[in-house]
């Protein structure tokens, strides 16, 4: 079984809130300008949004068959129809990793009403949660963090004007103690570039 990898584009517009929000609506809202209006849907940024979006997708696998594992609940099983073995899904907010014998009907039924997820980005993996998915001479599949550690270096030159320092191979240094550091806060600014 090859693993495809697949994102749901429009997660925090299906899912409802739990959270009781309101707005004051601005100018875009047109003759609604300057009412409060109360949140419906488990929009990006929200408090609880991550956790409502878990719980749909978690109702929709089970609709399709899936049980989450009693050792992960994140990663989703169910029995293979055509053999001896077991399908897979592995949930990571909306972005999901699967392995099953035929991806493409699983990527069609999971769309479908109520939950009208739109996906994007489906196929075979080869970028998954930020990290790119090749396979070495012996067709074994394996990580590659190579567009990562190009994403990192750029922003190094772009905040600091030089590639970051080659010759450590470790946050820490030999004898180094962490909690005796007096150097003063992060200001917002100096926290960002740390982020």
């Amino acid at each position: 079984m090859t693993p495809w990898a697949t994102d749901i584009g429009n997660a925090s517009l299906e899912a409802k809130t739990t959270e009781k929000v309101c707005i004051r609506a601005g100018p875009e809202f047109g003759e609604l300008q300057g009412n409060l209006l109360i949140i419906d849907k488990a929009l990006y940024g929200l408090r609880l949004s991550g956790k409502a979006f878990s719980q749909l997708l978690s109702e929709c696998l089970r609709d399709l068959g899936f049980y989450p594992s009693k050792a992960e609940s994140s990663i989703f099983m169910r029995k293979c129809p055509t053999r001896d073995a077991y399908e897979y899904v592995a949930t990571y907010v909306d972005d999901l990793c699967i392995i099953m014998e035929d991806p493409e009907t699983f990527l069609k039924q999971l769309p479908s009403a109520p939950y009208n997820f739109k996906l994007k980005g489906s196929g075979e993996v080869n970028f998954h949660l930020g990290c790119g998915f090749e396979r070495d001479s012996d067709g074994v599949l394996c990580m590659n963090p190579g567009r990562y550690v190009d994403k990192m270096e750029d922003a190094n030159k772009q905040y600091f004007k030089e590639m970051p320092n080659q010759k450590h191979r470790s946050p820490l240094v030999k004898g180094d103690h962490p909690e005796l550091d007096t150097f003063k806060f992060l200001d917002q600014d100096d926290i960002d570039i740390y982020q």
